[in-house]
């Protein structure tokens, strides 16, 4: 059997890139989730020493918040990890674009998650002129999916 090399069109690629920015926002979400839950369990510790001692209830859901905070902490850990690989995925594949203009293009979309008018403005094009450029960039990027959507 031979070996066929899966070639992506310009939009299959622009959602390759984009999974960097989604699972930054997943690990924004959930390191939001944590700090409500270090909240919580921060009033639960003072109201169990403010309180007077009226059975194991506190102390119980305390343990809750604890649990479910670890088990937080695990999944930020896991996305961390997940947000670095595929980072430096996109970073290397944005290295196969050859021209510079192209690659900083890229780099500012789906790495800094600059907006079009910032980048246009950072590198003193118009905005056509920036799209112009991602669609030279997008035919000139050489992918090698390893991560799934």
């Amino acid at each position: 059997m031979a070996n066929v090399r899966c070639t992506m069109g310009n939009e299959d690629k622009k959602e390759y890139l984009k999974q960097y920015r989604r699972v930054c926002r997943k690990l924004e979400a959930l390191q939001e989730q944590a700090q409500s839950l270090k909240e919580l369990e921060s009033s639960a510790k003072a109201q169990r020493i403010s309180d007077m001692p009226r059975g194991s209830s506190g102390r119980s859901d305390l343990a809750d918040i604890i649990i479910k905070l670890e088990d937080l902490q695990r999944k930020i850990d896991d996305k961390i990890k997940e947000s670095l690989e595929l980072r430096l995925e996109i970073e290397n594949a944005i290295l196969t674009v050859e021209d510079a203009e192209k690659e900083t293009v890229l780099k500012m979309r789906y790495i800094e998650f600059k907006h079009w008018e910032e980048i246009a403005k950072t590198m003193k094009y118009s905005l056509r002129h920036i799209y112009r450029i991602h669609g030279q960039a997008l035919k000139a990027i050489r992918i090698e999916k390893k991560h799934k959507k």
